[in-house]
């Protein structure tokens, strides 16, 4: 019997060998082998003559993706309206399927976006008094039923429009609040469908020309510059009346979830591009350095190039995002036409609805160097987000519904920036080279902040953000009157590449305005992400039977 146990043991050892290095290969196979969709961008053909660049290009990614195709095991989708490709397979396999491309300029993964609110209140309130922070309120604008400003009559000029694409979830295409508000365009582009709407994006970057909201988030974005937008024409500012959006979808469903792709991102800003926004609004992003896009950052740097304002929720992670960047916000401290918006949440007498304190949000982010300002994102009065259209309407009976987050206050700022162009569009009509631009949208608005102090007389929001206060839409449409009347020239402002933050956070945490999280991001393995946590328990596992059968003896 003293000889029976030990042999046992030996073949529980063998048996348990095989099992864990079975499993561990069968997880490493999942791991390094699994199947990615990656993002290959091609080289910009400076040499070749403006007007057959394009061609070149489209042409070498036509031959590139054919080759990928029938050559290789990989599967290659050309991306035409933005002149890149997607691969789909294993890293090993894209990098091997274009490796000695001279049309290829990088790789990268193709990233999955996924939006997160912050906690939303769903207290309805009759009043939204928000807007006295923005300078902006209008009691007789007020719908008493709803809090929000009323249906204003006066239309958008449809013929010379200062556009503003929100790229998000898509918008309510049939709300009362916002139809009248939407642009709308009697031609369409090639590769875009019968867009007169807008677009969608579905999986696998497919074209469609419904953006239809597919989530209750971008309809509240797309209410809240109406918003803005009513309350200027109230306050006197008429150029406002000449703002519109174009609701751009590339958020779509997927199993029940709601996904979008970098890829899809950049096909969406393309098409912003392309329709003559003059100012584009992104809440959604990703926390961490390893959430950054060089193919994204070089889409919004060609954007800026292009004289677009830009501005992006700055993330509820409650991080500084100066050492935990969120992006694409965290890259205003690159793109001069970007600005990175904070949340802040107010406090009003539940009576009056004045004003009795203000701070930064809980859950919002901030950053001396990453976050340019704050607006109001959350609102304590009879606690309540802020009110904006609901997606779901008129199924759902409540026109409006409440929501917190730096989504909201991202549109605020986009709201106050359209304005701002559009009075500067007004005014140089006969002079269009001498209209505010990108950068000096930014400046600003950043300049004429509202910098609020305590008791003491210190800084309330110091070391949050680069103004140290949040924005404040009167000034800077009064500034913004003043700065046309002088006439001067652009000024010309160089983009920056991104060069890395320091410390970095970890990649594909849940961002408040959304998560870019790497597909497929640990394969599965309950170990740890990838093979070598498997791998590790069979060598101890190994060593460890070793060491029983040296005690116990050999059969």
């Amino acid at each position: 019997m003293s000889r029976y146990i030990p042999c046992i043991h030996y073949s529980v050892e063998r048996v348990l060998v095989r099992v864990c290095l079975v499993v561990s290969c069968i997880f490493a196979t999942q791991v390094f082998a699994s199947s990615h969709k990656y993002i290959v961008v091609l080289k910009s053909q400076k040499e070749i003559h403006p007007l057959l660049r394009v061609f070149a290009r489209a042409e070498a990614l036509k031959n590139l993706t054919d080759r990928v195709n029938s050559q290789t095991n990989v599967k290659a989708t050309a991306l035409k309206e933005v002149n890149i490709m997607l691969a789909e397979g294993s890293k090993e396999e894209v990098e091997a399927a274009v490796a000695n491309d001279p049309s290829v300029s990088y790789i990268e993964e193709d990233k999955v976006v996924k939006l997160a609110e912050a906690d939303n209140y769903g207290a309805l309130t009759t009043n939204s008094p928000y807007l006295n922070v923005l300078g902006l309120h209008s009691s007789s604008l007020i719908d008493p039923n709803t809090g929000v400003s009323a249906h204003l009559t006066t239309k958008p000029a449809n013929d010379d429009p200062i556009i503003v694409a929100v790229v998000d979830t898509g918008a309510n295409l049939t709300h009362p609040f916002l139809e009248p508000f939407l642009y709308k365009n009697t031609t369409t582009l090639a590769g875009y469908g019968n867009d007169h709407d807008g677009i969608g994006i579905n999986s696998g970057n497919v074209i469609t020309d419904d953006p239809s909201d597919v989530y209750d988030h971008g309809s509240h974005v797309t209410g809240l510059i109406k918003t803005v937008r009513d309350q200027a024409i109230a306050a006197g500012y008429a150029e406002a009346a000449d703002v519109q959006v174009l609701p751009v979808r590339f958020f779509y469903n997927c199993d029940g979830s709601l996904c979008g792709t970098t890829s899809g991102a950049i096909v969406a800003l393309d098409y912003a591009l392309a329709r003559g926004a003059k100012v584009i609004n992104m809440s959604w992003g990703s926390q961490g350095s390893d959430s950054y896009s060089q193919a994204l950052f070089d889409v919004m740097a060609n954007l800026y190039s292009n004289n677009i304002t830009l501005v992006a929720a700055a993330g509820n992670e409650s991080a500084d995002t100066d050492s935990d960047p969120f992006f694409p916000a965290a890259s205003s401290q690159n793109i001069p036409g970007l600005i990175s918006v904070a949340s802040i949440t107010t406090y009003h007498d539940q009576s009056t609805g004045d004003l009795q304190q203000l701070m930064l949000s809980s859950f919002s982010n901030f950053g001396m160097h990453t976050v340019d300002i704050a607006a109001p994102g959350s609102s304590e009065y009879l606690f309540s987000g802020l009110l904006s259209a609901n997606a779901y309407f008129p199924s759902d009976s409540n026109e409006f519904v409440p929501k917190s987050g730096t989504s909201m206050a991202s549109p605020i700022v986009a709201g106050i920036a359209a304005v701002v162009r559009a009075i500067s569009h007004k005014a140089h009509l006969a002079d269009p080279e001498n209209e505010i631009n990108a950068a000096e949208v930014k400046d600003l608005i950043l300049q004429n902040a509202t910098v609020p102090l305590d008791n003491n007389n210190v800084k309330i929001l110091a070391n949050t953000n680069r103004a140290d206060g949040y924005a404040n839409a009167t000034g800077s449409f009064d500034a913004a009157k003043v700065a046309v009347s002088s006439g001067n020239a652009l000024p010309s402002v160089s983009v920056s590449s991104y060069t890395g933050l320091g410390n970095s956070g970890n990649s594909g945490t849940a961002g408040g305005c959304g998560a870019i999280t790497h597909p497929g991001s640990g394969g599965g393995n309950p170990f740890g992400g990838n093979s070598m946590g498997l791998l590790t328990f069979a060598f101890f596992m190994v060593q460890f039977m070793r060491r029983m059968r040296y005690k116990m003896g050999r059969c």
